[in-house]
């Protein structure tokens, strides 16, 4: 059978069909084998010659192996026998137990619901051999034609129809003298078998859609401790091989992968009292509990270590996919009370799955407060508030057995304060040793680790890149529980970039770029006040400081790795801009001229981070009005644009747009003038030059290319204009981003109006005679009212708000084409196919709403006869529409400006379109407002 999978790999579907099917009629061998032609079996197994028990476990075993080769390596569907394969692979999970209460159905059905099978569908075992003729009475009645032994016709009609194989074991064939060695030889095999059917499950389950095999989850896993029975936690409790098990185990583990959407479904009830209805969402919830309980109760009554090392990886998948949140407090506290042990054992594979287990536990996406209890030192979990929230319950359903865990031997620790010899840097003076007892254990445990011992001996490699792992996700999803070890997780960061092996190095650089990330955002983040901040910037002067005293400049300057030389850069992008204004000014211009040398490397990794890293300095407040370093930055961004690599220009093309920003923010400031004069005309000639190539090259590269030329053409001065061919570099940049209004893909398209609303605010460009304005305002009109992507048509209508003078919007015919545009825009501000645009319909409303107001602001009393046709057929539209979506405070300066209007002397025409407009934008009474609002509400009896 083995040898048919290579023969079928690559065949046709009908092939493979041909393939499961003999896999099907071997599979329906029963006891009776003496009437089965021998030389078949001799053939395919020359070297078989015990008793017909045996040829048959092993011929099962190849046939098993056939399928999961055959499934391991084709691509082909076999979703038709999927309900079959599984039934099959069902039964031989238990084959040679003993088990009385595992039926087996001939296919399996995909259910949402757990049901059980019905009986008519179950086909109970098979007697032992010594009733035969019992036997054939239940054969004839389950069959639809009779069973006749006497006939080779009936026998081999018999043998593609017989029911599924006995699950009980055919010691009893043997006489006591014999019982010995053939029982046991007997009993291997079997294991066999349930193992490589496990192994069979576990290729169907990782070469199947995910929503096909969600659908077959209540038969393999459990969803209550009463329906246990023929599910792989019955395998795990019952089985004595090592190597069922973990097949077993790894087959969990198989459903269970990249099932987090699935299971975000799962609930459970407050109370354990009897439900006449369980919903879905409580049945998997029950799932997930029962999972927790099995593994839980089968880690501690474990001592082979491939068994342990496999139950923490299955554990910590059940962890990293099971919503938390939404579960009953506690299953987490009996996880790591149970792994933790597991962290200092001798085994290094135990070691790493119980780190495994932990990097899941604070991977829990939302910062959970049990988690965060769990992490407390012994004494600050005592002096919690929520201590009762987060204790066992035993008495609640799915409740875990409290069995004591074993201890295992320890590793000796080694003490924080250990130096290597080949270190040159120690952060003594940053560690504050009055507060290690404040120190999360987790942290201390990893520490442990990665760190050498007092002996100078480490850790084996795994063990301290997982240990990493641990740290890094701990960083990112828990930062508030590190303000008391920070100085601690800074030494061991510290010591850990010192490494002598690259691997270690580079998951420390990993980790230490997570932590300033979230250390960053922490800063950046508006909503939580200077007072209620977790950490003070000189806390995380403390991280940065050791980074920079030393360990990450020599990673920088490693020419033999370049991976480590991209990461170290991107771990300074992180650094935030009140962390490096606080730095001391040596450290800034070590951070600078690392990255400004960089942007060099030959290496394109590195090349396309250092120039990442530079567009973030070039936003940092202190930076940007530094002349001198912008203008560095914006050749270095230039130079790299001119790379082949794709990757490098995109995230070049991304470090110019913001270089463009920059000189736009400046633009604020009070000594804006000076920084104008001294910033070169001829660079930004050139900035012009590169960004007009990034609009014409790959849709990666155009959208930043597009932002970068609308901030360019806001920061152009009048001086710069007066500069050989400067109108002709406008003319075209305008050109280009009135064709990428319509062209490419979305984000080009919305980038592009976000652009022109800057070039509209320039008024030394944006004058009336400029012959591309008329483009410029209609492609903008057209944008807003038939793109199909809400957020361009709300950048559209924005953009040409941005214009703050009259003269601006051309003469009154194409004012009034305006006014058109923006009104039919009103109207088709509902309609749309696609459902991802209707979020935004809220948000367009009132932006329309905004743009109307705006034009009548800046209406003058030439525009009212224009104006005429497009308000009369649509005063209702309008009116309607501004009642629903502005506030009436939005209108008083439009209503204002248009009263001044009325002053004016206006022939009748004029006057008529003013009153009109007057009447159309002016808010409805409050009280009319009531009244109408009491008329649709209130109840009239009608009568006849």
């Amino acid at each position: 059978m083995a040898c048919a999978a290579n023969a079928f790999s690559s065949d046709t579907p009908e092939r493979f069909a041909e393939l499961v099917r003999r896999f099907c009629r071997i599979k329906n061998l029963n006891k009776d084998t003496e009437n089965i032609d021998t030389n078949v079996l001799l053939d395919q197994f020359n070297s078989f010659r015990v008793n017909t028990d045996s040829v048959k476990d092993q011929l099962l075993t190849v046939a098993l192996k056939g399928i999961q080769h055959v499934l391991s390596s084709t691509t082909t569907s076999h979703g038709s026998l999927l309900g079959e394969l599984l039934a099959a692979l069902k039964a031989y999970n238990f084959f040679g137990r003993d088990d009385p209460s595992v039926q087996i159905p001939t296919c399996l059905q995909p259910t949402h619901l757990g049901d059980d099978i019905p009986a008519s569908l179950v086909n109970p075992s098979p007697p032992s051999r010594p009733h035969k003729k019992t036997l054939k009475k239940k054969s004839k009645s389950r069959r639809s034609k009779g069973d006749t032994r006497d006939s080779d016709e009936e026998e081999t009609r018999a043998l593609e129809s017989v029911p599924w194989p006995s699950l009980s074991g055919s010691e009893s064939d043997y006489s006591d003298t014999e019982s010995g060695v053939v029982a046991n030889k007997l009993q291997g095999y079997q294991a066999r078998v349930r193992q490589h059917s496990l192994c069979a499950l576990y290729s169907i389950v990782k070469g199947t859609m995910r929503r096909l095999v969600f659908g077959y989850w209540t038969s393999f896993l459990p969803t209550g401790s009463e329906d246990r029975a023929g599910t792989l936690a019955a395998v795990l409790q019952n089985e004595w091989s090592i190597k069922v098990k973990v097949a077993a185990l790894a087959a969990i583990a198989a459903f269970l992968e990249r099932s987090k959407s699935a299971l975000l479904v799962a609930t459970e009830r407050e109370s354990a009292s009897v439900q006449p209805f369980t919903p879905f969402s409580v049945l998997v919830g029950n799932m997930i509990r029962e999972l927790h309980v099995t593994l839980l109760a089968l880690l501690p009554s474990e001592s082979s270590p491939q068994t342990i090392t496999q139950t923490l990886k299955c554990l910590a998948t059940v962890v990293g996919n099971s919503p938390y949140q939404k579960l009953r407090p506690g299953l987490l506290s009996k996880t790591v009370k149970l792994v933790r042990p597991y962290l200092s054992n001798r085994n290094a594979n135990i070691r790493v799955g119980a780190l495994t287990c932990m990097g899941a536990v604070v991977t829990i996406h939302a910062p959970l407060l049990e988690v965060s209890y769990i992490l407390l030192p012994p004494h600050r979990q005592e002096e919690s508030a929520d201590v009762d929230v987060l204790k066992d319950d035993s008495s609640s359903p799915g409740s875990l057995p409290s069995t004591p865990v074993p201890m295992t031997p320890t590793l000796p620790t080694p003490p924080l304060s250990f130096t290597p010899p080949h270190m040159t840097f120690t952060p003594s003076k940053h560690t504050d040793t009055s507060a290690k007892d404040d120190i999360i254990w987790l942290i201390k445990s990893c520490g442990r680790s990665i760190l050498p011992n007092s002996s100078g001996s480490t850790s084996p490699l795994p063990i301290r890149l997982e240990a990493l792992q641990v740290l890094s996700s701990m960083a990112l999803g828990y930062l508030t529980m590190l303000r008391s070890s920070l100085s601690h997780l800074t030494n061991i960061l510290v010591q850990a970039l010192a490494d002598r092996d690259p691997g270690v190095q580079l998951h420390a650089v990993k980790t230490s770029e997570n932590l300033a990330c979230a250390i960053s955002r922490h800063f950046s983040n508006d909503a939580v006040s200077a007072d209620d901040k977790i950490f003070s910037v000189k806390e995380a002067l403390i991280f940065w400081d050791c980074l920079l005293a030393g360990p990450l400049v020599e990673v920088l300057q490693s020419e033999k790795h370049t991976q480590l030389r991209a990461i170290g850069c991107d771990c300074l992008s992180n650094i935030g801009a009140r962390v490096f204004e606080a730095l001391e000014v040596s450290k800034q211009i070590i951070c600078l001229t690392m990255l400004l040398g960089l942007t060099a490397d030959p290496e394109p990794l590195v090349k396309e981070s250092a120039a990442r890293a530079l567009g973030v300095y070039v936003l940092f407040p202190c930076q940007r009005t530094d002349v001198s370093f912008v203008a560095d930055a914006a050749n270095a961004v230039i130079t790299c644009m001119e790379e082949t690599n794709l990757s490098v220009k995109v995230k070049s093309s991304w470090a110019m747009a913001n270089v463009a920003d920059a000189l736009v923010l400046n633009m604020a400031r009070d000594d804006f003038s000076s920084f104008a004069e001294s910033f070169s005309d001829v660079l930004l000639v050139k900035l012009f030059s590169s960004a007009t190539n990034a609009c014409c090259g790959e849709e990666k590269i155009r959208y930043n290319g597009v932002r970068a030329l609308g901030s360019l053409l806001r920061y152009t001065q009048p001086r710069t204009l007066q500069k050989r061919n400067m109108t002709d570099v406008i003319e075209n940049s305008v050109k280009l981003l009135v064709q990428s209004l319509s062209q490419g893909v979305m984000k080009v398209r919305w980038n592009a109006c976000y652009a022109l609303g800057g070039l509209l605010q320039n008024d030394c460009i944006t004058v009336p005679s400029a012959t591309w304005l008329e483009q410029v305002l209609i492609g903008l009109c057209l944008a807003m009212k038939n793109s199909k992507n809400f957020k361009v048509r709300i950048n559209a209508a924005q953009a040409l708000q941005t214009v703050a003078q009259r003269s601006k919007y051309g003469p009154a015919e194409l004012f009034s084409s305006i006014w058109k545009y923006v009104i039919e825009a009103m109207e088709m501000s509902s309609k749309t196919e696609d459902f991802a645009n209707y979020k935004y319909i809220s948000s367009l409303s009132h932006q329309l709403s905004r743009t109307v107001l705006h034009l009548a602001s800046l209406m003058e009393h030439t525009d009212l006869v224009c104006l005429a046709a497009v308000l009369f057929s649509k005063e209702d539209t309008v009116k309607q529409f501004l009642n629903a979506t502005s506030e009436p405070l939005e209108r008083s300066s439009c209503l204002s400006h248009l009263e001044k209007l009325k002053n004016l002397p206006l022939d009748k025409s004029s006057l008529t379109v003013l009153l009109s407009l007057l009447s159309t934008l002016t808010p409805p009474d409050v009280d009319e407002e009531k009244e109408g609002e009491q008329n649709r509400t209130t109840f009239r009896p009608s009568y006849d």
